[in-house]
Parts: structure tokens; C-alpha cells; sequence
């Protein structure tokens, strides 16, 4: 039989339930993947840490945005749950399901410090969100205005306390004066 004629009959998974089993075919530790990777084993940890940053993270009302970025922040913890388990699995000589617990410590130690770094960029992004989202809602002139997502949130927030602040003054005057 040609290598074309067996090209053309192979058609790959038609359900979609066989589509996401061969897409994990070339995953060996899912810490490239675009998704958060749970080998098996881990499952019931997975749901406990994702329960918990849901809890710390996320409200019920959160934007699309948040979400984006609590995903994003998910994954790298995770990682990070799994690369210190890892850790600890390859410095106590333990059993681990985990296919990080084949690698050895410097390659471990390397892996972590880069989840670290994109971890507190996350988290730093996730909070700008939240805390111009909620400026947005507090203050309604702001809501009016188009406000990058790059702007510097703490010097906005201590703008907006001044400006509160000089609004509270002239109106303390005014009523002084009998405006």
C-alpha cells in the first residue's frame, strides 16, 4: 500500500470527544500548553486550588477581561503548585505521578522562577483590571471616558483622591459662605 493511499483514509478523530483526546498527544508536562494541565492523579488538587482562587480571585459579576487574566493566573499557579510538589518529590526520593518528577532539581529550580515572573505579571494585570473596573463603577465620570488599560492605576486613584478631596474643601467653603 502507498504512503499516499493511506494518507487519503486517514482522516483523524470525527467526535468531538476524540478531537480533545488527540490533541493532548504530544503533551508530556503541559507546561507550555495553552490550557491548564492536570495529570492524572492530581485531579482532586487541581479542584481544591482552583475552588480556592475562584473564591480569592473572581466575583460572580467579573468582566471577560478578568476572567482572560484569572485564567492566565490559574495556569501559572498551578504550574507552580505542580513544579514545588515536584520539588519535593525529587529531594525526598517520593513517588509522583507528576511527569515534572523526572526532571531534576536545577531544571525544576529554572522552570519555577519563569512561572514565578509571568505569575506576578498576571496577578499585577488582573489587579489593574479589577481596580480600574471598580474606579469606573465608583467614580462615573470615569465609566464616560475611554481609559487605556496601560494607565498607571495608583496614580490615577491618588489623582481621583485629590480631586475628591479639593471638591470636598470647595464645598465645605461654599457652605461656609452660604453659597
Amino acid at each position: 500500500m502507498s504512503a499516499q493511499h493511506t494518507t487519503n483514509r486517514s482522516t483523524g478523530p470525527k467526535t468531538p470527544e476524540g478531537k480533545a483526546i488527540s490533541s493532548q498527544n504530544a503533551v508530556k508536562h503541559g507546561l507550555r500548553s495553552s490550557f491548564v494541565y492536570v495529570p492524572v492523579g492530581l485531579e482532586t488538587e487541581f479542584d481544591t486550588f482552583s475552588d480556592y482562587y475562584n473564591q480569592a480571585f473572581l466575583t460572580p459579576n467579573s468582566s471577560p477581561a478578568q476572567r482572560i487574566m484569572y485564567d492566565q493566573l490559574l495556569r501559572a499557579g498551578w504550574i507552580i503548585e505542580r513544579i514545588q510538589l515536584a520539588l519535593i518529590a525529587v529531594e525526598r526520593n517520593m513517588p509522583n505521578n507528576d511527569p515534572l518528577s523526572q526532571w531534576n532539581h536545577e531544571k525544576l529550580q529554572k522552570h519555577l522562577a519563569r512561572t514565578e515572573a509571568s505569575y506576578r505579571f498576571f496577578l499585577k494585570q488582573l489587579q489593574s483590571i479589577q481596580t480600574n473596573e471598580l474606579l469606573a463603577q465608583a467614580i462615573p465620570e470615569l465609566a464616560e471616558q475611554t481609559v487605556p488599560s496601560l494607565v498607571d492605576s495608583k496614580y490615577v486613584a491618588r489623582e481621583i483622591k485629590r480631586t475628591l478631596k479639593i471638591r470636598a474643601e470647595k464645598s465645605d467653603l461654599a457652605d461656609l459662605n452660604g453659597v
